[in-house]
């Protein structure tokens, strides 16, 4: 009898099945996570990162399969940190490099501490929202003993969803920034918003920036990187470009700190390289003037706004120079560079009123920003003065098994006092975690190590005299991660917020920021 037509069917129906395999969900063993099977993985499109686009989106739509860490072995006195290691600076801790820059998983150990457990490391019966004193130093190198600052426990007793909980102004930092509001209408007011997937693809910060520009003015979207991991789901702005080599501070390879401006990236052209972007959406449609931030020496380009060509007006900041084309109601702008060197990326903005630059790096921790230059640094507060600088971390952090972020505290606040040295008038807010869920026996809980994490960030911000936000009582305290997913204002993940959360989370803000 002829097999052949059989033989045909069963190869068939494997490959079939294998192909809807890849729409499971992943699936997560304890610390361990799974996979997806993906036949098509080596001809798939990949983003600048070289993370597959179908599986990002797979992620986003189907989230995971947690299976409880409780049912595979681990050693209860072993203690875990989820900080990612994303600068290029020699760490005495273990780190590993994240793989999965859409989830916010990073879990690498440090030495074993026998006071590792929440009953053990909390003595004094102190509330789960107080973050443990230091007894290290803040400073590598420095003897000097750690005295926190003297706050009160977070309350979280009577939080509900629509709470707008004031901002902590500890050091008075934010009297620079209302005082900015004031002049809005005579000068650019700018805002720098550093965050992580949270806010990638301008998710919550192209509403807060249409809050802010229509009662202070203001036009245009801000800072444009010409080549990020988002560029092809950013609300405000559609980019594409060519001719250019790509460093992002969460690159694996070739990134060098020393050269990256204070998006965390930088972008060589060689010979010729050529960039373009389109905008939408309410004032930040339209702007004033387009500005090349690029390193002066072996660049010239030639600008089209709108269509039409334009010569620069350049203005030179030492380190870094800027090429303005300043036009009325730009909503398209195009250049081509010739020759060899490095750019940072482009901004549209208004003449006057709210600039704010999203400053988004997925899987990131905040600590590159310590990394950027100090003759970089110095050019941005001559060419691109900052009134507040916003710091948005937390989903790459917070860790179910761990409860002491001191380590992170003190690492990142390196980064507060960099900015302040060169932005010495500047506000600076800490944004408090948000939510990011797990499935427990109940149900959809908050992750133990949150509201620790929230509260180390606090203190953080008590110690080096900002401001602080908390997030998470902005989005609803407990649970409000799966809340908000359940009302269509979240991912399927339970830890990022989409368009429509960001419009709710933005909301909060600004009347946070306003009053």
């Amino acid at each position: 009898m002829n097999q052949l037509r059989k033989s045909f069917y069963l190869p068939l129906t494997v490959v079939l099945i294998l192909l809807a395999m890849f729409w499971l969900p992943k699936i997560q063993v304890g610390d361990k996570e799974f996979r997806r099977v993906n036949l098509l993985s080596d001809v798939q499109q990949r983003d600048s990162d070289g993370n597959i686009l179908a599986e990002l989106m797979a992620d986003s739509l189907t989230g995971s399969i947690e299976i409880a860490a409780d049912s595979v072995a681990h050693n209860d006195d072993s203690q875990s940190v989820a900080f990612d290691r994303i600068e290029d600076e020699e760490e005495e801790e273990p780190v590993v490099v994240p793989t999965k820059t859409q989830t916010a998983k990073q879990e690498p150990t440090q030495k074993k501490n026998n006071k590792s457990t929440a009953q053990k490391s909390n003595p004094e019966n102190k509330k789960p929202d107080e973050v443990p004193k230091q007894t290290a130093s803040v400073n590598e190198g420095d003897t000097t003993a750690y005295h926190p600052a003297d706050i009160k426990p977070i309350d979280y007793s009577a939080v509900s969803t629509g709470d707008v909980p004031d901002i902590e102004d500890f050091g008075g930092t934010m009297s620079h920034f209302r005082a900015a509001l004031a002049q809005a209408g005579s000068r650019p007011v700018r805002i720098a918003f550093f965050g992580d997937s949270f806010i990638e693809g301008d998710i919550l910060t192209s509403d807060l920036r249409e809050m802010l520009q229509a009662q202070y003015g203001g036009k245009g979207v801000g800072w444009i990187d010409i080549s990020c991991v988002s560029e092809r789901f950013r609300l405000t702005a559609k980019t594409n470009c060519s001719g250019w080599e790509s460093h992002h501070a969460n690159d694996r390879n070739g990134h060098q700190g020393s050269l990256q401006g204070l998006n965390g990236g930088y972008f060589i052209a060689k010979g010729k390289a050529s960039f373009n972007v389109t905008t939408s959406k309410g004032h930040a449609a339209i702007a004033d003037r387009a500005t090349i931030l690029y390193v002066p020496g072996g660049l010239s380009f030639k600008g089209r706004v709108n269509g039409a060509e334009t010569q620069p007006a350049i203005n030179d900041g030492g380190a870094m120079a800027a090429a303005v084309f300043q036009s009325a109601n730009i909503g398209k702008f195009a250049f081509d560079a010739a020759g060899s060197g490095r750019v940072f990326g482009v901004a549209l903005d208004g003449n006057t009123g709210i600039c704010l630059d999203n400053y988004s790096m997925r899987g990131s921790n905040g600590w590159y920003t310590a990394n950027t230059a100090d003759d970089i640094l110095s050019a941005y507060a001559r060419l691109r003065p900052y009134d507040l600088f916003i710091f948005e971390y937390g989903l790459n952090i917070a860790n179910k098994k761990q409860t002491d972020y001191s380590l992170y505290t003190s690492k990142f606040k390196k980064v507060i006092r960099k900015i302040k040295a060169h932005f010495p008038n500047a506000s600076i807010l800490i944004l408090g975690s948000g939510d990011r869920d797990e499935r427990s026996a109940d149900g959809l809980v908050t992750m133990r190590g949150v509201k620790e994490l929230i509260a180390a960030q606090r203190q953080m911000a008590a110690d080096e005299g900002v401001a602080f936000w908390n997030l998470f009582i902005a989005m609803g305290g407990e649970g409000s991660i799966g809340r908000m997913q359940k009302n269509g204002q979240a991912n399927l993940d339970f830890t990022h917020i989409n368009a429509a959360g960001g419009k709710v989370v933005a909301k909060s803000l600004f009347k946070a920021l306003t009053k």
